[in-house]
C-alpha cells in the first residue's frame, strides 16, 4: 500500500504543475475514476494517460449528449486514497474541445 500511495503522490506531483495551468473556470464537469488500492503505479498511470488522450471516458454516462457531440477532454486534477473503500480515487476536470496537444 505504501508503494502505491507513493506512486500516486508522485504521479500527481509530476503532472500537477503542467496540468494545473489549464483554465479551471472553463471546466464543464468533474469526474472521479476509482481503482483498487492494490493497483500498481503503471496501472494508475495508464488510466491517467488513457483518460487524457481520450481513450478512456472517466465520466461514463454523466456528460450530456451536447457535450459529447461537441467533444471534451480530461485533465488530471487530484489523486486521493480512499481507505474506507480500499480504493484510489483519480479526479479529472472535464473541458470542452480537444486536448491542447491533440492534432
Amino acid at each position: 500500500m505504501k508503494k502505491v500511495l507513493f506512486a500516486v503522490l508522485f504521479a500527481a506531483a509530476c503532472g500537477g504543475t503542467q496540468k494545473q495551468s489549464a483554465n479551471r473556470s472553463a471546466a464543464l464537469a468533474e469526474c472521479t475514476y476509482s481503482m483498487p488500492d492494490t493497483s500498481s503505479e503503471e496501472q494508475i498511470q495508464e488510466v491517467i494517460d488513457n483518460a487524457e488522450s481520450g481513450a478512456l471516458d472517466v465520466c461514463g454516462d454523466q456528460l450530456s449528449a451536447d457535450v459529447r457531440s461537441a467533444g471534451f477532454h480530461a485533465v488530471l486534477e487530484q489523486i486521493d486514497p480512499d481507505r474506507a473503500n480500499a480504493a484510489v480515487l483519480i479526479r479529472f476536470a472535464i473541458y470542452g474541445g480537444r486536448a491542447p496537444n491533440t492534432p
